[in-house]
């Protein structure tokens, strides 16, 4: 395929060294950062340095076996994970509402990714990747199937979204005003043939993807031509998501959980408890034997094989020796301090014993905060979205963003998330159901409030599940409506028990007169 642009024709007429190193620079910040959110990106999935025991620290002088023995067994606990897919999920539950009459951008929410994922999971991914990392692209791409007809109807080629994490980010420049002038990203090479050997030479697996405002080039790991075209879209199509946007560097985000290394120094005090716990832990059996004792005398005597079920005569005293576990109890404390220190990064409480001795005021600020957070990233979720469809439109009629603009403010697109989480507690929502019942503030508030309720009670449900509760709640009698037919009818049973006392005939004593 012969190149077609001048951004391929630029470094083709460089030499084949100069070329590849053009394509292999990174960005200042890109190269101070890429350690961090490597290691970020292993705090959420649990893979890197916290399953190999490469984030483990060596103690001094410790030798090679012991180290390699402590890698093997150290245990990860996935607190990062918990905590973003639960804020994902709490910024989902409620659905997201998108509304627009373009027909093609239905179906383009409908199959995002152009693998028939619906822009909802897309969201979601890059949700839980921007968290942990600080943030991540979107590609809006466009398939390169040629027309199938002389009008755009007849046109197979469709926008599709592609995720890149920051380290696969490698350049970029910006103007004045924060506008992306160009990026340069790093691709996994495909490997069809599944057959064939993997190669080894890191440069066969990956290859370099360049955009501009107006061009677009695609070159292998070695600095080979692999294609390219001018797409005229004035604008480089890739959506940045940051949840928490960095002040000092427009382009990057902050991460939920702050510094990774909270993370490493909470893997490795788990670890240096595990070491106590085995090797101090456990009581020693000691014999004190005179200094004109025979000790090999005594050895034999107890023997190797000593248990609870065995009785022990020897020469000297003999006691079970414990270890202080004050170390133990130490290390422990730091464990939960960095528990503490990692739910508190992401605004979120961790030890619920202490809620007592808290203030009123100081839990609705908490709260508070935490809502604060979760609206921030509905915000940003919502400002990505609408950025890929002004993206999308300039698809749609490239090389005129005015015209694009205009289509999509015709097309009346809509993009909701929620804004409000955790204004009240699960237990004040039932109270406050309670009190609606209790209060009989009619049938309307009470199935609104129901409804509600189920949802805070079990956010998991589908769609189908979701409505079939909410027409099953419309169908019932409220509370009130119950009390007020359950008054009517003992008031109808204690007025006919009276009346039939009314008509029953008086009793007549014997000898009494007619």
């Amino acid at each position: 395929m012969p190149s077609t642009t001048t951004l391929t024709a630029r470094l083709q007429a460089r030499s084949d060294d100069d070329r590849l190193a053009d394509l292999q620079a990174v960005h200042a910040l890109h190269q101070q950062y890429v350690p961090v959110w490597r290691k970020l990106l292993d705090a959420y999935e649990g893979s890197g340095g916290f399953l190999d025991g490469s984030y483990l620290w060596r103690y001094p002088n410790e030798v090679e076996k012991e180290f390699r023995q402590r890698q093997e067994q150290a245990r990860y606990h996935n607190f990062v994970k918990t905590l973003v897919n639960l804020f994902v999920r709490h910024v989902f539950r409620e659905g997201v509402k998108r509304d627009t009459t373009d027909e093609r951008l239905i179906a383009f929410w409908a199959n995002a990714d152009g693998a028939g994922r619906a822009i909802d999971v897309v969201m979601k991914r890059a949700a839980k990747m921007a968290l942990p990392i600080g943030h991540v692209g979107l590609l809006l791409d466009k398939t390169q199937k040629e027309a199938s007809g002389p009008s755009r109807a007849d046109e197979k080629a469709e926008p599709f979204l592609a995720l890149y994490l920051p380290q696969a980010i490698l350049d970029w420049r910006q103007n004045r005003h924060d506008d992306l002038l160009g990026v340069k990203l790093l691709e996994d090479a495909p490997q069809e043939d599944i057959l064939a050997p993997p190669p080894h030479d890191v440069r066969d697996r990956q290859q370099y993807l360049i955009w501009t405002q107006d061009e677009w080039a695609r070159f292998d790991g070695k600095g080979e031509f692999v294609e390219d075209a001018v797409h005229n879209l004035s604008v480089v199509p890739l959506i940045m998501l940051r949840p928490e946007p960095s002040a000092a560097q427009p382009f990057l985000g902050q991460s939920l959980i702050g510094n990774a290394n909270v993370v490493t120094a909470l893997y490795n005090r788990c670890s240096e408890e595990d070491e106590v716990l085995r090797e101090q832990a456990f009581s020693i059996l000691t014999v004190n034997v005179p200094v004109d004792g025979d000790v090999e005398k005594v050895k034999a005597q107890i023997g190797t094989d000593v248990g609870p079920t065995r009785a022990l005569v020897a020469q000297g005293s003999i006691n079970y020796i414990t270890a202080d576990m004050g170390v133990a109890a130490t290390i422990r404390d730091t464990i939960a301090f960095l528990i503490q220190e990692i739910y508190r990064a992401a605004h979120v409480r961790f030890q619920r014993d202490s809620l007592d001795s808290e203030s009123a005021e100081a839990i609705r600020l908490q709260h508070t905060e935490l809502n604060e957070m979760l609206a921030g990233l509905a915000a940003e979720l919502t400002s990505a979205e609408k950025q890929i469809c002004r993206v999308w439109f300039a698809w749609m009629q490239p090389g005129d963003l005015a015209a694009a603009e205009q289509a999509m403010e015709a097309a009346q697109v809509s993009i909701t998330y929620p804004r409000e989480f955790f204004t009240r507690d699960l237990v004040e929502d039932i109270k406050m159901l309670a009190d609606a019942f209790r209060l009989q503030l009619g049938e309307t508030f009470e199935k609104r409030a129901k409804k509600r309720l189920a949802r805070q009670m079990d956010p998991d449900a589908d769609g189908q599940t979701r409505t079939q509760i909410e027409e099953e709640i419309d169908q019932l009698q409220t509370a009130g409506a119950t009390m007020a037919q359950d008054a009517a009818e003992q008031l109808r049973q204690s007025t006919q028990k009276r009346l039939a006392a009314f008509t029953k005939p008086f009793p007549v004593e014997e000898g009494a007169a007619a």
